[in-house]
């Protein structure tokens, strides 16, 4: 018998796309979106704010370099001890769960939520929370 290998494109495996999955009391953000943001291995903080946006609800993950008012840390992976730079998840089940409620914020399977940056300022991550 004679073995060929398939194919994988970079999209199947969903290193390029940009979505934030939430759920287990975290929001975890995928490279893709950590990617939209050239400067994002720089980011320590994050303020999350609610809007709308053409007339969908969205949530906003403001990116900040040093701590402040109504700051969260943004945790960074570490493979082999070493961190990981354009990864980020914010790990807190009281914020998860007061924005996403206990059903999403809380359950033990993570949904998935494209994300953009925003159309003015460009340290702002765009979770779409309606499609």
């Amino acid at each position: 018998m004679e073995w060929e290998t398939v194919k994988i494109s970079i999209n199947v495996r969903r290193q390029t796309q940009a979505f934030a999955t939430v759920g287990y009391g975290r929001i975890v953000l995928s490279f893709g979106a950590c990617s939209l943001l050239k400067e994002f291995p720089k980011y320590r903080y994050v303020q999350l704010m609610r809007g709308v946006q053409y007339g969908k609800k969205v949530l906003g993950i403001r990116l900040l370099e040093n701590d402040g008012e109504d700051c969260l840390r943004l945790a960074k992976r570490k493979e082999n001890n070493e961190v990981i730079a354009f990864s980020g998840y914010i790990d807190n089940k009281p914020v998860v769960r007061e924005i996403f409620g206990e059903e999403i914020g809380m359950q033990n399977k993570a949904t998935r939520y494209p994300v953009t940056v925003d159309d003015i300022e460009s340290n702002i991550l765009v979770l779409h929370l309606e499609d």
